[in-house]
């Protein structure tokens, strides 16, 4: 196999390991980017941090063959390559469980269908810092899907000027929305719209009952969902 960095003290059925009562088992990652420097420094600085088990790194064609091997939990994928999201794909055809990361993302309404198309579940744009990449992969292991507002704005966008009787939301509730699809609690979505929580607290519930969700964190999956079928409607 070529293209691949495995990290020498984990083994390909070796399981994470966390003490009784201190919450549940760390994430396994493995890194894939067609840029070696770039795998193996974000697999180098991921390994350093409580919270993941790094597995290892490799190109495109290294992690789409080492996936079903190494059973990781999430799958941290550079979608900068045009074949990346065909790997997503064929990884998760083999690996039905595994949670897709997509990294490097650029501002692109286009390129958000096409991976929520392929399955992904956590973005993070090209300015995400390391804590943020250990959020992600923690919140999307956890099946929380993950999508920084401004990237949720966008779909957003791309939605409402696509199709907009699909979008029944008021501008408000887009914004609210917009932030409570990228994690926000309701105080923090409180503080940044200068409202009440009692007020924020309301809003998610009207966009909650006119989405039919029942879940605050499928918030960002409907939007998700609803610029797909727009995209190939």
């Amino acid at each position: 196999m070529t293209g691949i960095s495995i990290h020498p003290a984990i083994g390909a059925t070796t399981p994470a390991c966390t003490p009784a009562g201190l919450g549940p088992p760390a994430p396994r990652v493995y890194v894939a980017s067609p840029v070696r420097l770039l795998r193996e420094t974000l697999a180098d600085q991921l390994e350093e941090k409580d919270g993941v088990l790094m597995l290892g790194s490799g190109d495109l064609a290294a992690a789409a063959e080492a996936a079903p091997h190494l059973a990781p939990d999430v799958l941290l994928l550079d979608v900068t390559a045009a074949a990346s999201l065909d790997v997503a794909r064929r990884v998760l055809r083999a690996c039905p469980a595994l949670r897709v990361v997509a990294f490097a993302v650029a501002e692109e309404p286009t390129l958000l269908l096409a991976c929520a198309q392929a399955g992904v579940s956590g973005y993070l744009a090209r300015d995400a810092s390391i804590a943020q990449v250990v959020d992600t992969v923690r919140r999307t292991n956890a099946g929380e899907p993950v999508c920084p507002p401004a990237l949720v704005a966008l779909i957003l966008a791309h939605a409402a000027g696509a199709r907009p009787e699909t979008v029944r939301l008021t501008a408000r509730e887009h914004e609210v929305a917009t932030l409570l699809a990228g994690g926000l609690s309701n105080k923090h979505i409180a503080r940044r719209l200068s409202l009440a929580n009692a007020t924020v607290k309301n809003h998610v519930h009207k966009i909650l009952e006119k989405l039919r969700l029942e879940r605050r964190g499928e918030v960002a999956a409907q939007y998700l969902g609803l610029a797909a079928d727009i995209s190939s409607g």
